[in-house]
């Protein structure tokens, strides 16, 4: 089996950098509040506030759920680097000695 790890490390840093992002975008967004009369005070106003407002909150809960998916995938991926170079250096290791590799059945 191949596994680029190289490729799959790079993955999880990228991963990382894209929660970092998602990071600073959420904190800009909840610097921003829709506040009363921001459009004014009639009834079309007070609709389009609280529209506004709840696609304010969606955003931010969308970027939380954003940022624990990322954060999920570059810790697996990490993970899963770190196993698959531990498994190619004791098979690596194992070929230098001049034994034979265990496989399961």
């Amino acid at each position: 089996m191949y596994a680029d790890i190289d490729r799959i490390a790079r993955g999880s840093n990228h991963a990382y950098g894209a929660t970092d992002h998602l990071h600073e975008a959420h904190n800009h967004l909840r610097s921003v509040e829709v506040s009363a009369g921001m459009f004014g005070r009639t009834e079309a106003a007070a609709n389009a506030e609280a529209l506004a407002y709840r696609a304010h909150e969606r955003h931010k809960r969308a970027l939380d759920e954003h940022h624990r998916n990322l954060t999920w995938i570059g810790e697996n991926t990490a993970g899963v680097a770190t196993t698959l170079g531990e498994a190619d250096h004791a098979g690596r290791d194992t070929v230098r000695r001049g034994g034979s590799v265990d496989r399961p059945e």
